[in-house]
């Protein structure tokens, strides 16, 4: 035992004086009867894919929230109203998107929604005077508006032609300068209401 811890000792010296004082290579190639896998990579490597043999797990994600808990945890936001906008250029087109008409509401062009069939919801009237006493309007959710004859260049002794939402009807020719239009809420025509 004394000549094999001798003989220890001389290899042990022999290897210190010899080497340097780095540490040995390892060897990282891979044996070619082995195929290469995703387990022989490091842990703090990030790989692509998982092992063949880990059950593939989906990422974590909050629960799916119903839409009635959305309402209940949110509050409603209206979308923003495009801007209602007069052209004082023929043929004269009036755009107006009103919310909630309120008497004292800038409106512009000669056109004016007074009030809608369902309240809270979007009015849209979109009007335009192509020629000289024909008048075209077309409107969404509105129950009355107020048309100003007065602001438009009338022909004179021409009758006045009015289409509103594809009903034509004739105009009669007075000296006014508003005529208030109201919708039948029985049979959804239009109808001229009042006028002054």
């Amino acid at each position: 035992m004394g000549t094999l811890l001798g003989l220890m000792c001389i290899l042990n010296s022999l290897a210190c004086d010899c080497r340097p004082t780095s540490p040995p290579p390892t060897d990282t190639t891979v044996p070619d009867t082995q195929p290469e896998t995703p387990e022989t990579q490091p842990a703090s490597q990030p790989t692509d894919t998982a092992p063949a043999t880990a059950p593939a797990t989906a990422p974590e994600t909050a629960p799916a929230t119903e839409p009635s808990e959305i309402a209940e945890t949110q509050p409603a936001t209206q979308p923003a109203l495009p801007e209602s906008t007069y052209d004082p250029r023929p043929p004269y087109t009036v755009r107006l998107y009103v919310q909630d008409p309120e008497p004292d509401e800038e409106q512009p062009g000669w056109l004016r929604i007074i009030e809608q069939s369902a309240q809270g919801e979007l009015a849209t009237c979109f009007g335009q005077f192509p020629r000289h006493n024909r008048i075209e309007i077309e409107t969404h959710n509105v129950q009355q508006l107020r048309l100003e004859v007065g602001f438009l260049p009338m022909a004179p002794d021409r009758r006045i032609i009015l289409s509103i939402d594809g009903q034509t009807m004739e105009l009669a020719r007075r000296d006014r300068r508003h005529i208030w239009l109201r919708r039948s809420t029985t049979t959804g025509g239009w109808f001229v209401a009042d006028s002054d």
